[in-house]
C-alpha cells in the first residue's frame, strides 16, 4: 500500500474516487477530471490524501516546468551524476536514473568516483546476477547504491540514496 512509502504500516479508513469522461463524438472517451479523497490510519496517526487531475488538452504536446524556487532534481552535492544520465527522478533522499553503460562499468564508474570523493566503501559489495549494491560512508553519511541491468543488458538502471545528512 502507498502508506509504506512513508515508513508506516497502515491501511485507507475511508475512501471516495470521482471521475468525469468525456462524451464527445470526435475524441475517445478519456478521464478528464479525477478526484480521490483516502483517509488512512498509519502506526497510531491519521490523515487524509487529496489528488486531483485534471486533463485539459488531448494529444497536444506540452512542457512542465518546476516552480523557479524549487530546485531540480539531481544526485546530493559531492556524488558525482552518471555521465548522459537519463530518467532522472528524485524523491526525498533517494535518486534514480537510466545510464547507457552496463552494470559493470557504471559500477567501476563510481567506485573510482567515490573513492575520489573520500567515500569509504563498507564491506564487500553484494552481486547477485545482474545487481550490484554496494554501501559507502563518509562524514557521518552513508550512502547507498543499487545498480542494475536493464533487460536490453547493454543499459543500467542506478538507484542512490543517502542518510544521514544532505
Amino acid at each position: 500500500m502507498f502508506l509504506g512509502l512513508y515508513g508506516g504500516e497502515g491501511q485507507p479508513k475511508k475512501g471516495v474516487a470521482d471521475l468525469w469522461v468525456a462524451d464527445e463524438p470526435d475524441i475517445p472517451d478519456v478521464v478528464v477530471r479525477l478526484v480521490v479523497e483516502v483517509e488512512f490510519e498509519a502506526d497510531d496517526a491519521t490523515g487524509k490524501m487529496f489528488l486531483t487531475q485534471d486533463t485539459t488538452d488531448i494529444n497536444v504536446p506540452i512542457t512542465i516546468e518546476p516552480p523557479a524556487d524549487v530546485a531540480v532534481g539531481g544526485l546530493p552535492e559531492g556524488i558525482p551524476m552518471y555521465p548522459d544520465a537519463t530518467e532522472v527522478t528524485k524523491f526525498g533522499t533517494m535518486t534514480s536514473f537510466s545510464a547507457a553503460d552496463d552494470v559493470a562499468t557504471v559500477n567501476a564508474f563510481y567506485e573510482d568516483a567515490l573513492s575520489a570523493a573520500g567515500w569509504e566503501v563498507e564491506g564487500e559489495p553484494t552481486e547477485m546476477e545482474d545487481t550490484v549494491m554496494s554501501t559507502w560512508a563518509k562524514d557521518g553519511q552513508t550512502l547507498t547504491l543499487m545498480i542494475s541491468s536493464e533487460d536490453d543488458g547493454a543499459s543500467s538502471s542506478v538507484v542512490v540514496m543517502l542518510e544521514g545528512g544532505e
